[in-house]
C-alpha cells in the first residue's frame, strides 16, 4: 500500500495533467458502515475456538470413560449406591467447567467481551451435549485409550467438515452441511459475536442444536447402553 500511495505520488508530480484513476481514505466506506467494527478474524476464531473446546470436552468424557473400564471402576459402581446418570454427570462436570473457563478466555483474548455473555453461555451450555453424546459413544465403542484417541480422530474430522462446510460454502449450498449440530452452533455463534444476532435467533438455533443432538442420541443409544453396560 505504502508502495503504491508513493508510485502515484511521483505519477502525479510528473503528470499533473492526468486524471485520477483511484481515491485514498481514511476510515470506513460508507458501504461497509453497517457492519460491525470487530475483526472478523476474532469472530470467527472465537466460534472455530469455542467449537473446538466442545470436541475436546468430549475427548476427556470419552477418555475418562475409557480409562474407568480399564481398571474396572464400572464395575465397582454397579454394585454401589451411584447410578450410572450420577456417573456420566459427575464426569461431564469438570469438561464443562474447562469449557465455560476457556469461553470466557476466549472472549477476552480476542477483544469480544462487548458481545452479549448471557446469549454466549446460552449456546455453549445447550450445544455441551454434543460433547456429552460424543464422549458417550467414544467411551462405548473403544476399549482402551489407543481405540479412543483413534476413534476420537475420526469423529473429530467429521464433525469439523460441517464447520468448514459452513465457512467456505456459498449460501445456497449451506443446507450440506445442516446434518451437524455443530454447525448450527457456530452459526449462532458467529452471529453473537457479530452482534447480528437477537433472542429469537439464538433461542431457534440452540433448539435446532438440542434436537438434532437429541436425534443421534436416540439413534446410537443402543450401541451407548451396550457399550457401557
Amino acid at each position: 500500500m505504502a508502495a503504491r500511495v508513493v508510485r502515484q505520488y511521483y505519477y502525479r508530480k510528473n503528470n499533473p495533467n492526468t486524471a485520477v484513476v483511484s481515491h485514498f481514505t481514511y476510515g470506513v466506506p460508507p458501504e461497509l458502515s453497517g457492519r460491525t467494527k470487530t475483526s472478523p478474524v476474532a469472530t470467527m476464531g472465537g466460534s472455530i475456538f469455542i467449537i473446538l473446546m466442545l470436541i475436546i470436552s468430549g475427548f476427556i468424557i470419552g477418555l475418562n470413560i475409557v480409562n474407568d473400564k480399564e481398571e474396572g471402576t464400572d464395575n465397582a459402581i454397579k454394585v454401589s449406591p451411584v447410578s450410572k446418570s450420577d456417573y456420566f454427570i459427575g464426569k461431564s462436570i469438570y469438561p464443562l467447567l474447562v469449557t465455560l473457563f476457556y469461553t470466557i478466555i476466549a472472549l477476552l483474548v480476542l477483544k469480544l467481551i462487548h458481545v452479549n455473555i448471557l446469549q454466549t453461555y446460552t449456546v455453549v451450555l445447550v450445544s455441551f451435549g454434543i460433547s456429552l453424546v460424543f464422549g458417550l459413544i467414544q467411551g462405548a465403542i473403544a476399549k482402551n485409550e489407543n481405540e479412543a484417541i483413534g476413534f476420537g480422530k475420526m469423529l473429530s474430522m467429521v464433525v469439523l467438515l460441517s464447520i468448514l462446510g459452513g465457512t467456505l460454502l456459498p449460501d445456497k449450498w449451506q443446507w450440506a452441511v445442516w446434518w451437524s449440530p455443530l454447525y448450527w452452533a457456530y452459526d449462532i455463534l458467529d452471529e453473537i459475536f457479530t452482534e447480528t444476532a437477537n433472542w429469537r435467533g439464538v433461542v431457534w438455533e440452540s433448539a435446532v442444536t438440542a434436537g438434532l443432538t437429541g436425534i443421534y442420541f436416540l439413534l446410537l443409544r443402543k450401541k451407548i447402553v451396550k457399550g457401557l453396560s
